[in-house]
């Protein structure tokens, strides 16, 4: 268990610290922004897609960590950053099954020596 202040999360991450949840990477699909284990901080008040970034979403299947990206015609690419993770692109009609969770607002990563 770590545990980490209210003060190091405002000075780092931002103000909405009872909006701010730890949880860790679940896999190493978004290598090299952060690796499998990795501490990332999700903004869960952030319950749709609010500008391209890093989301915790839930499909029909799994919980996922992704890089959502959004096109001019409405869809929404589901990246990985790993390129050994294909990309995926979900239409304007089936983004219902997809639930956005939050935003990855930053990530800490520990290095063993």
């Amino acid at each position: 268990m770590v545990e980490i202040s209210e003060e190091w999360v405002r000075k780092n991450i931002g103000n909405d610290f009872k909006n701010t949840f730890i949880i860790t990477a679940p896999d190493d699909s978004m290598y090299p922004t952060f690796s499998n284990g990795d501490l990332l901080f999700v903004n869960i008040a952030i319950k749709c897609h609010r500008g391209d970034g890093v989301y915790l979403i839930a499909t029909p299947k799994s919980l996922l960590v992704k890089r959502i990206q959004a096109t001019i015609s409405g869809d929404l690419k589901i990246i990985s950053d790993n390129k050994n993770y294909a990309q995926e692109t979900i239409s304007p009609a089936k983004l219902k099954s997809i639930h956005i969770y939050g935003k990855i607002e930053a990530a800490f990563a520990f290095k063993t020596m």
